[in-house]
């Protein structure tokens, strides 16, 4: 018994670039959308100032901004550790303190609960 075996014609070279041509369309598509959703979903941990666009700045600026509120916060620390913590203007300085550290933070942070 023999089966009769029928080949196939073979495709023209103009049908093959344009179904890869469609797909690497797609896949360019696709990748854009992925980056600027990467682009879009990032957080920001620190609100710059205006000027600030360079990475340099950024980074001086960040310095700047972690050592003022670190400076307010071991300060508080340091005057709620002392001997004479509940004086009245130890308490008042320190209740000072906690709102000037508290206002740099929302000033300079995104989330003002985040670690400096």
């Amino acid at each position: 018994m023999q089966t009769k075996v029928t080949r196939r014609k073979k495709s023209t070279a103009k049908t093959k670039p344009k179904e890869v041509q469609v797909k690497t369309a797609q896949v360019e598509k696709n990748t854009s959308k992925a980056i600027q959703q990467t682009v879009i979903n990032r957080e920001l941990k620190w609100l710059y100032p205006a000027g600030c666009t360079d990475t340099l700045a950024r980074k001086a600026w960040r310095q700047k901004a972690r050592n003022e509120i670190q400076r307010l916060e071991r300060n508080i620390f340091k005057l709620q550790q002392g001997d004479n913590a509940n004086e009245k203007a130890t308490r008042l300085k320190i209740k000072e303190l906690t709102a000037s550290a508290k206002e740099k933070r929302e000033l300079y942070l995104a989330n003002a609960d985040a670690d400096v």
